[in-house]
């Protein structure tokens, strides 16, 4: 059966980041987490969750001549702002 809360070391090990980043997502709230009896747990379904919203871009999407990375960052193309000469 599959654990319901993890504790800091699993998520890092599960996120391959280490078990300081953990604690200071989860002190910023960027990260799923509830304190339990005074122990910080990070509920497995909620992680999960979590780890699904980011958007993965394809290893090929640099590549492409569209690719900006003002874009990937929401902000706009340098050619929509560009003015005409």
């Amino acid at each position: 059966m599959e654990k319901a809360y993890l504790d800091a070391d699993e998520v890092a090990e599960y996120i391959s980041v280490s078990k300081l980043t953990i604690y200071d997502w989860a002190c910023h709230g960027k990260i799923p987490s509830k304190k339990i009896h005074g122990c910080l747990r990070f509920p497995k379904k909620l992680i999960d969750e979590w780890l699904e919203s980011f958007t993965l871009l394809p290893l090929d999407f640099k590549k492409r001549k569209c690719y900006n990375q003002s874009m990937v960052r929401g902000g706009r193309s340098n050619e929509s702002t560009s003015h005409p000469e």
